[in-house]
This record gives C-alpha cells, structure tokens and sequence, in this order.
C-alpha cells in the first residue's frame, strides 16, 4: 500500500500518543496550584479552601498556566515549573520531528514494516480487496430479475 502524507502524518501521532510525557501540561498545572496555595496567606487560604467562596478567587494566566493570585510577587518555584515544562515540550517537539522524518522516508507500508518493525502496530493494514461488494451483487441480481439489461 503507498504511503501517503495524511497516511504518515496519522502514524506519527499514533507513535507520538503512545510515547508517554515527561511532564505534561496537567501535572505543571498541578505543581504550579500546589506552589501558589502554599504561598497563600492564612486569611487567603481560609478563603480558597472553603469550597463556596473559592469560585471567587480569580485565578491567572502567567507563564503557559493558572495560577493563583500571588500578590504580586514573582514566585521562582512558578518560573522553574515553566522552565521544565517548556523543556520537557521542545524535547518531545524534537523527537516527533525525528519521528516524522523517519515515517516521510518510506513510500509504501510494505518497505516501513520490513525496516521499522516496530512501528508495525501504527501502520494502517491495508484495506481487503473483494470481487463484488455484498451490496452490489444485490443489485445486479434485482436489475436481472427485473429484465436488465433491456436488449438494446
């Protein structure tokens, strides 16, 4: 079967969903929450962990994430979760770029299995061919009994 680019493009990020993340953006959220609410003054905190009041705490976007209010201070634990996030994503940037260049080198499945075997469970199996599709052979069988073709 040849290879096409939406063919390719679909086997990297099948490769790319099964390689896990070193630090997703989840976990940098969470890690960035954690700092903030120890950051928290005692009156805040009351405030935040009392389930009823904290939809009014407005939280911030700074640095690729929420956060907290943090009174104006710039919390270096905040700025070193951004810095590991950022290059914990250009890693995987630069492995899915090796990755692509690899699957773009082949023109068929046939030269990717016998030389990558192990991106064999990512490459689409080719489609089976059959002589008549169930449907049409309903068809024609339905267009003879009704006298097709008329003779002409």
């Amino acid at each position: 079967m040849k290879l096409t680019n939406a063919i390719k493009d679909s086997i990297v990020r099948a490769v790319m969903g099964a390689t896990p993340c070193e630090y997703s953006s989840d976990q940098r959220d969470k890690d960035a929450l954690l700092v903030c609410v120890s950051k928290m003054p005692e009156k805040v905190r009351k405030f935040w962990d009392n389930k009823e009041t904290r939809p009014w705490v407005k939280t911030e976007y700074e640095s690729g994430f929420n956060y907290l209010p943090t009174g104006g201070q710039k919390i270096p634990e905040l700025q070193a979760i951004s810095a590991r996030y950022e290059a914990s994503e250009k890693a995987r940037s630069e492995l899915r770029s090796h990755v692509r260049n690899v699957v773009y080198q082949f023109s068929t499945d046939k030269q990717m299995r016998e030389l990558v075997p192990e991106l064999d469970a990512y490459i689409p199996k080719p489609a089976v061919k059959t002589k008549q599709l169930p449907v049409t052979t309903a068809l024609i069988a339905e267009l003879t009994k009704a006298g097709f073709p008329n003779g002409k």
